[in-house]
């Protein structure tokens, strides 16, 4: 299952970058999402590429709007998330990433191919979300139920971002 969003950010791509590539950032948004036991597991910044891996725990992540039936089948199975981002940065005209998604204890594969596209003063951010769980009989019914958790997070990402954008940038480091 797919399913693509696209987000406008009325800053330069660069700037929008810059922002994604501080660990520091990510693990305050994690934290400021409720979320716990944030870990950087792996870190690459280089010119042409970015990399990160962050493990948090998963407990507190499945939304409240979770179906019976798939609180029954998770409950206790899922430990922890792990996402992996990595930035493909050699062009500055179109910034291509991917993030992996690993929900520990799910059989499930998710992952977002990203696009940053710089527009001028503002860039656009399109994602295209896939999702597969391998479980037979309930494995569509949660692929529906993990596209929509994925894709309340992306929003909640974006809008805790536009508002760490506002920041002034002292406060963003501090």
């Amino acid at each position: 299952m797919q399913e693509p969003l696209q987000f406008t950010y009325p800053h330069t791509a660069e700037t929008v970058l810059a922002m994604f590539r501080d660990p520091s950032y990510i693990t305050r948004k994690h934290a400021q999402m409720r979320q716990r036991n944030i870990r950087i597991l792996d870190a690459v910044d280089k010119p042409e590429r970015y990399r990160l891996s962050v493990r948090r725990d998963a407990k507190g992540l499945l939304p409240e709007s979770v179906p019976e039936f798939a609180q029954r089948f998770l409950e206790g199975r899922i430990s922890g998330i792990v996402t992996t981002i990595d930035w493909d940065l050699s062009d500055p005209s179109l910034f291509i990433g991917k993030n992996t998604i690993e929900l520990e204890g799910l059989p499930l594969k998710a992952h977002i191919d990203y696009w940053l596209i710089p527009q001028g003063a503002q860039c656009l951010h399109r994602q295209l979300m896939h999702a597969k769980v391998d479980v037979p009989l309930l494995g569509s019914r949660l692929e529906v139920f993990a596209m929509d958790a994925i894709r309340n997070i992306q929003r909640r990402d974006y809008d805790y971002n536009i508002e760490f954008l506002r920041q002034p940038p002292l406060a963003q480091t501090a």
